[in-house]
């Protein structure tokens, strides 16, 4: 362990989101000051950048820690992905147009603006919130967004495929891509009191189920919901 990896690995996550506001003030000050805008621009950048670093960090931990058998990386569709950004450059576009002039700035400021606010506090939903599972011999791992979970196999009663989810229960950890998934994996734990005080019954989405219920323990297995 470096001290740049025991540093990424303990920053906390709301404040590093809050470094995307600097976008505002990049564009703000752009016809004033180029270079304090290039400076606030790496600063809403890192809002970025940091997180993904964290997340390898933690991956690698996992990786140290535990015996790894099977990574999966779920992930929303490319073309998914595309239309979400396209809406995004719509919506900033019509906004745009409706502000031009608003507080002294054009309109290709306001869209610079608005399409910036979109892509770093959006992010998760325009292009799916990062997600990986890690099936251990000891349990599985998972990695998603700003949170990191291990559940031993001691914890899990039963994993179990479902499909057709119309509604899920308030108490469902949802670690997934997407916050409302119609189908998944899902880990039911031997407490009924839940995993912890605030999760309850984890569903997963992994990108290919039936490799990643293969690796963990045949005796967990539930029958399909």
């Amino acid at each position: 362990m470096n001290a740049f990896d025991h540093l990424i690995r303990n920053l906390p996550a709301g404040t590093i989101h809050k470094l995307s506001y600097a976008w505002v003030g990049a564009v703000f000050l752009f016809p004033w000051s180029p270079a304090i805008s290039v400076v606030l621009v790496v600063t809403a950048l890192l809002a970025v950048v940091i997180p993904m670093l964290q997340r390898r960090v933690w991956e690698a931990d996992l990786q140290r820690e535990h015996t790894v058998v099977y990574v999966d990386r779920p992930s929303i569709p490319l073309l998914r992905r595309a239309l979400n950004l396209a809406l995004a450059f719509v919506g900033s576009a019509i906004l745009a147009y409706l502000l031009d002039g608003q507080l002294g700035m054009a309109g290709l400021a306001w869209f610079l603006i608005t399409l910036g606010l979109f892509v770093f506090q959006l992010d998760e939903r325009l292009f799916g919130a990062p997600t990986v599972y890690l099936v251990t011999t000891e349990g599985i791992g998972i990695i998603h967004s700003t949170v990191r979970l291990f559940l031993s196999f001691a914890e899990i009663e039963q994993i179990l495929a479902i499909a057709d989810v119309d509604e899920l229960p308030a108490r469902w950890a949802v670690m997934a891509p997407t916050a409302s998934p119609a189908s998944g994996v899902l880990l039911v734990p031997v407490d009924r009191a839940g995993f912890t005080r605030l999760v309850d019954h984890v569903l997963t989405t992994p990108q290919e189920p039936d490799r990643f219920l293969h690796h963990v323990p045949p005796g967990l297995l539930g029958e399909a919901a």
